[in-house]
């Protein structure tokens, strides 16, 4: 099976990237970004639930083929830490069904469940929120504590066909583990804090060739997000 492989950037609206992508402020950003990648991150979501029509616009600025991932609401996994006791799947809920339209239209890759780092491994919970939520959409689930990187919490995302998000970050070693029919990557940089102001080397990236070719004969489809954005590090890389 080999991937078709997509990669962008987590988000696209960042003043810093006014010059490096962007001709002015006042340039649709989404519209210009379009023009040099296949897909992007939806990074806002993580912080709010978009309105109906920010997502509309999202996808009249785009041309056919473009892909969308998005981050899900850090309602639902970092204040209902997926506790469906919580309201966790319910908050996930709200969130599928504003991106309906999107997944509808063939837009939509997949939805980035981003754990906090002090959510440490829980399978229960895991199987719990797994077993509520609408599944006609594909999911990546990305962990920030060492504690879930077990052969017991891939075999629970294989069952489930959720997407271990493979990282290369500070917080956890690089585990390359393929759970669904997709594969999900994100760059974060290397070093102290903040993690997204790094500039990867060339060879450094050159490392991560192999490995996307390997994950590659595993998936049908890749999806790779540079999330260090400083200065505009994310669209170089």
């Amino acid at each position: 099976m080999a991937s078709r492989v997509l990669l962008g950037t987590s988000g696209w609206n960042y003043d810093e990237w006014v010059g490096p992508v962007y001709r002015s402020r006042e340039e649709p950003k989404l519209r210009r970004y379009a023009m040099f990648f296949e897909t992007v991150e939806i990074d806002s979501t993580f912080y709010s639930y978009p309105k109906e029509a920010t997502i509309s616009a999202m996808m009249r600025n785009v041309p056919r083929g473009f892909v969308f991932s998005a981050k899900a609401p850090q309602e639902v996994t970092h204040r209902r830490f997926l506790d469906i006791k919580a309201g966790a799947h319910q908050a996930m809920d709200r969130f599928t069904k504003l991106m309906k339209p999107m997944h509808e239209n063939g837009m939509l890759g997949c939805i980035l469940l981003q754990f906090p780092p002090s959510m440490r491994y829980n399978p229960e919970k895991l199987e719990q929120f797994f077993n509520e939520i609408n599944r006609e959409f594909q999911y990546a689930v990305e962990f920030r504590h060492e504690s879930w990187l077990k052969e017991d919490a891939f075999t629970i995302l294989r069952k489930h066909n959720i997407a271990y998000t493979i990282v290369d970050g500070p917080l956890l070693p690089p585990v390359i583990e393929v759970t669904a029919d997709v594969a999900y990557l994100r760059w974060h940089g290397r070093g102290t804090e903040p993690w997204y102001n790094y500039l990867y080397k060339k060879h450094e990236l050159e490392e991560w060739i192999p490995k996307i070719r390997n994950v590659a004969e595993k998936t049908r489809v890749i999806y790779g997000y540079f999330n260090n954005h400083f200065h505009g590090y994310a669209v170089y890389n």
